[in-house]
């Protein structure tokens, strides 16, 4: 990916003369309409936003800035102002990681950090989310890694009978695991109730898909092709819903609702039910069958017939 960098300036023409080389190109914006329009827009191919303090009033930097870090950008782009060194401070304290007297030679090439950040291998990523989870909810981390053993199997046998492909199931072995990890943002005094919840409650917890799936939906934004990603949001979004269409977030309906998703809803539910949760204890594996089978509207009829039909797979 080509970054650039983005230039805040009423007076730019004093600064393109210095742009390094064609890797590292400038866009400009002589006021921060354009600039919170441009970031907005584009905001993950920027390595460097340059602010020319010279341009606008020490306020309305320190704001632009200050907002920047806070909503949308915490870490990168880097920010660098043009300033004199005695406002570095003042410039540094609002969000800002350098301050410079001189924007000459200033060398604009892609950080050295982010140069190491995008080496990473992506298993240091999955390996971290995985860590964090399991840190913060053990309960919801036992949860995760049977939906995934039973994704996976129910995955394995759908993929026999030509529903899916080698990939997909690869991707949905993987995804499956993080189909609830927007239960991270949701209160632990709503998540561990040991009562029932209000209705209240319960539309608190249906906000997991959403916050799962925009978690998804910020790095498809760095990597709108990568399929793994799109079917982890699809499962984190969709894996509520029914196939009668009575599900949350979106009531989605029969074949409109990813295969992945529907998939996943079989394995998910399978679960809940044989696992002890905080208002009750696990139901043993025929009345979870019983169960799901007096709701069997809410099930693809095709998956569900496979899980029923392979019961066997699925029972510990």
């Amino acid at each position: 990916m080509k970054y650039k960098t983005l230039l805040l300036s009423s007076n730019p023409e004093k600064y393109v003369s210095f742009q390094i080389s064609d890797q590292t190109p400038f866009e400009i914006a002589m006021d921060f309409e354009v600039a919170w329009r441009l970031i907005n827009r584009n905001l993950h191919s920027y390595a460097n936003i340059v602010l020319d303090a010279k341009s606008f009033p020490a306020e309305v930097i320190k704001d632009f800035v200050s907002s920047l870090r806070k909503e949308i950008a915490c870490v990168y782009p880097i920010v660098t102002i043009i300033a004199p060194n005695s406002a570095e401070k003042e410039f540094m304290s609002c969000g800002a990681d350098k301050v410079v007297e001189n924007f000459s030679r200033f060398d604009l090439s892609l950080p050295v950090s982010m140069c190491d950040l995008e080496k990473l291998s992506p298993m240091a990523f999955i390996e971290f989310l995985i860590q964090t989870i399991k840190l913060k909810d053990k309960m919801l981390f036992d949860h995760l890694i049977n939906v995934k053993t039973y994704t996976t199997v129910l995955a394995k046998l759908c993929l026999e009978r030509g529903l899916i492909t080698d990939k997909e199931l690869e991707f949905l072995s993987i995804a499956s695991f993080f189909h609830d990890i927007g239960k991270l943002f949701i209160p632990d005094a709503v998540i561990r109730k040991p009562g029932k919840l209000t209705n209240e409650e319960f539309d608190i917890i249906k906000m997991h898909t959403l916050h799962g799936a925009s978690l998804f939906e910020k790095i498809l934004r760095y990597e709108p092709k990568n399929q793994l990603v799109y079917t982890s949001f699809f499962v984190a979004k969709y894996h509520h819903e029914k196939f009668d269409g009575s599900g949350y977030p979106c009531k989605l309906k029969g074949e409109e609702i990813p295969l992945s998703a529907r998939i996943v809803a079989i394995a998910d539910v399978f679960d809940a039910l044989t696992t002890d949760r905080y208002y009750r204890s696990a139901y043993s594996p025929s009345e979870a069958i019983d169960i799901m089978k007096s709701c069997a509207n809410h099930f693809d009829p095709e998956v569900f017939n496979i899980f029923l039909n392979n019961i066997d797979y699925f029972i510990k």
